[in-house]
């Protein structure tokens, strides 16, 4: 079961994308989908938070029955965390 969102009126489906979310996915997948289109499909996307110690991963949230499959890699980033102190 996915958690309680406030800005969702059913549990089950999760919530909207933030706008800080959809534009790290919109810079993670420029290279591969015309930008208008991209954006189309996020406002219609549903995600859950997941507990991941508070790193703020998020997955998408199926919105029919259709069985999942791993498909392919869309992108990826490595990035330095500059407030880590080794």
């Amino acid at each position: 079961m996915l958690k309680e969102f406030p800005d969702s009126a059913d549990k089950n489906v999760g919530r909207p994308l933030r706008p800080d979310e959809r534009s790290l996915i919109n810079a993670l997948l420029a290279n591969r989908y015309h930008k208008g289109n991209l954006e189309d499909e996020l406002a219609t996307r549903r995600v859950a938070d997941m507990e991941d110690g508070g790193m703020g991963s998020i997955r998408f949230v199926a919105l029919t029955q259709e069985k999942r499959s791993l498909g392919k890699t869309l992108g990826q980033a490595e990035y330095v965390d500059e407030t880590a102190h080794w």
